[in-house]
């Protein structure tokens, strides 16, 4: 209501002296801008050292050249006669047009110092560099483009020229509007208004002829109404509510200080966790939440009498020096006396300028026994392990005791086995050398000697003892086996174990079938290969007899199969019973009786085939008896064989 009375009072004036002498009239409406145009530049100047905000600084200077270069026009305007030797109806509009553009270009400039500090000796340096080229344009060179013609009225250049500041305005009210969190409602309003007032006066000033005429008097009156709301929201408000203006962020800073302390106080009050805040001179608590009384048992009054070495069980650490953001795991005391295990988060905290030790408390005694109780079961680990490494050699040396003496029983049934072959292989030959030996005596005796006979009968008994001679080579190489790999073919291992076999399969009438015509070479360890095909075919041969079959026959194909060299031993002696077909490859299994069998044959087979020579051993029934397959790979590692 006030504010309206003041108005309507200064346009009431300004109207009485328009409609008697109107040069009175302007000269007072440029004095009023030209008066609160320097008091803007006072306020800003004198309170630039504490003000916060510095979009009043860089205001300030402005308006104090809009000032000036208005004073100028004031001067030089038509019938004042101060500002001789110029067209005073062009000059002082060029004036008016240069003041406008420094006032528009600088509104639409100054938002950007809301958040930016200007360097008054340059933001002054360039202010006195631009308008003193401007008046030097008007004044001296006279190169400033004409702004009115007599008889005509307004210049183009006049008319855009208010166009442009009028679009500057607009620009620097959207600047505003963009930063209005910066202001106080009150102060972006009067701004507002100020700016909008302004754009009229430059609208209005558009069309007149006649300096004297309505428009140049109601553009007069919007400059007026202008710059008194811009004298509202600067001079005003910074000499009654300084804190609106000038203070307005320290304002906003105390405001978000409360705030920060009132969640602050909130947070410690409210959060589960024990917190405590400590001298980090005396060691004295200070202060302590709801969560750190109740797990202590104290009230607040009793804890903050206390000393952080009341508290703690061990010596009080050094909490000047072990306060950047330290952890310890200590022992606190309750009131009950009753220790925890904890585990402290100390971290200096500023409170009112004064260093304090903020401490956020975990129990961890749970956690504690429970590392306890692991550092203890490991201890035992750790025992057991020892103990379980010396059991576990204890037991390897006696697993490979064991494996040796199966090893040498094994050994010894071969050997058993080979005596029996040597023996059928002996027999014919010997019982050959045998009867020659009595034929050549017999004719000695009955004196019909004979020199050829005598001679043929010599031949015979020396192709029996080569044959003999061959056989010892042949069993004395299988008993002394190499140890090297060698690159052989299936052929050759059968041949080698049928040589040695073949007159006790005779005796037995059991015929031996071959189809091998595999000619790629393994490399392998052929002797131990032999010695599990004469197992193998032994047994073939032992169940034929013990069940006398019809027409017995064991025969051995050789195929290539996924990178192996596979052999199918196969009978038909009716097969493994399927009860103990998964059990014939343990030791000491046998089916036969304790005179005949040692249960090691299969074992000691599958042992070389598999760990020896990385192979596989398997057997399934298949037609009339059982087949064993033996896979061997084209190529062994060394590593098998250890």
């Amino acid at each position: 209501m006030r504010q309206a009375f003041v108005v309507t009072l200064i346009l009431g004036v300004s109207y009485v002296l328009s409609a008697n002498n109107y040069l009175l009239f302007h000269s007072f409406a440029e004095l009023f801008s030209i008066v609160i145009a320097f008091g803007i530049f006072t306020l800003a100047w004198n309170s630039r050292l504490f003000a916060t905000n510095h979009y009043l600084l860089f205001l300030g200077i402005a308006y104090l050249f809009v000032a000036f270069v208005d004073t100028l026009h004031v001067l030089a305007y038509k019938g004042m006669g101060v500002i001789k030797g110029y067209d005073d109806n062009n000059i002082a509009i060029e004036l008016w047009i240069v003041a406008r553009y420094i006032e528009a270009v600088s509104l639409m400039i100054a938002p950007v110092f809301l958040r930016r500090r200007p360097n008054v000796s340059v933001v002054f340096a360039g202010f006195t560099l631009i308008v003193t080229l401007l008046l030097l344009s008007v004044f001296y060179w006279q190169v400033f483009p004409e702004c009115f013609v007599n008889g005509v009225g307004l210049t183009r250049f006049k008319v855009g020229s208010e166009y442009v500041i009028c679009l500057i305005l607009v620009i620097a009210m959207v600047l505003l509007l963009r930063n209005m969190g910066e202001f106080e409602v009150s102060v972006l309003r009067m701004l507002m208004l100020s700016i909008v007032f302004t754009i009229c006066t430059e609208l209005s000033l558009t069309f007149y002829v006649d300096q004297y005429g309505i428009s140049n008097v109601v553009g007069h009156f919007f400059k007026i109404l202008s710059f008194y709301f811009i004298y509202m929201a600067i001079i005003q408000t910074g000499l009654k509510s300084p804190y609106s203006l000038l203070f307005r962020d320290l304002k906003k800073s105390e405001e978000s200080l409360r705030i920060s302390e009132e969640r602050y106080r909130s947070l410690f009050t409210r959060s589960p966790a024990k917190m405590l805040l400590i001298d980090p001179g005396t060691g004295r608590v200070m202060d302590a939440n709801p969560a750190a009384c109740s797990f202590y048992g104290y009230t607040l009054a009793e804890i903050i009498s206390l000393n952080i070495s009341d508290i703690s069980v061990e010596e009080p650490i050094n909490l000047i020096d072990h306060a950047q953001g330290s952890i310890y795991n200590l022992c606190h005391r309750l009131a009950s006396g009753e220790v925890r295990h904890v585990r402290v988060k100390a971290s200096p905290i500023d409170i009112v300028g004064k260093v304090t030790l903020f401490m956020i408390v975990a129990d961890i005694t749970r956690h504690f026994q429970a590392e306890q109780e692991i550092q203890r079961k490991h201890q035992e680990l750790q025992l057991l392990n020892q103990t379980l490494e010396e059991r576990v050699r204890a037991e390897i040396a006696r697993s490979l005791q064991r494996e040796h003496i199966l090893i040498q029983q094994s050994k010894l049934a071969a050997m058993g086995e080979m005596l029996s072959m040597i023996a059928h292989q002996w027999r014919q030959p010997l019982s050959c050398i045998t009867t020659t030996m009595g034929d050549m005596q017999i004719s000695l005796i009955l004196d019909t000697f004979n020199k050829n006979d005598f001679y043929e009968s010599l031949k015979k008994i020396n192709y029996q003892a080569q044959y003999l001679s061959k056989t010892i080579d042949d069993f004395r190489h299988f008993f002394n086996p190499r140890k090297n790999k060698e690159n052989v073919c299936l052929n050759y291992l059968i041949d080698q174990a049928l040589a040695i076999i073949k007159n006790s399969l005779d005796h037995n009438s059991i015929k031996v079938g071959i189809d091998c015509s595999l000619t790629t070479p393994i490399n392998t360890y052929a002797n131990e290969i032999v010695q599990a095909l004469l197992n193998i075919i032994r047994n073939a041969q032992d169940a034929i007899v013990q069940r006398q079959r019809q027409e017995p026959i064991i025969t051995l194909t050789c195929r290539d199969g996924d990178g192996f060299a596979a052999l199918d031993i196969q009978d038909n002696a009716g097969g493994v019973p399927e009860g103990i077909i998964d059990k014939i490859f343990e030791p000491y299994f046998t089916t036969k009786d304790d005179s005949t069998g040692t249960g090691l044959g299969l074992y000691m087979s599958k042992m070389i085939i598999e760990r020896h020579c990385s192979g596989e051993l398997s057997v399934t029934n298949k037609g009339q008896g059982a087949c064993f397959t033996i896979r061997l790979p084209y190529n062994i590692e060394e590593e098998a064989r250890k």
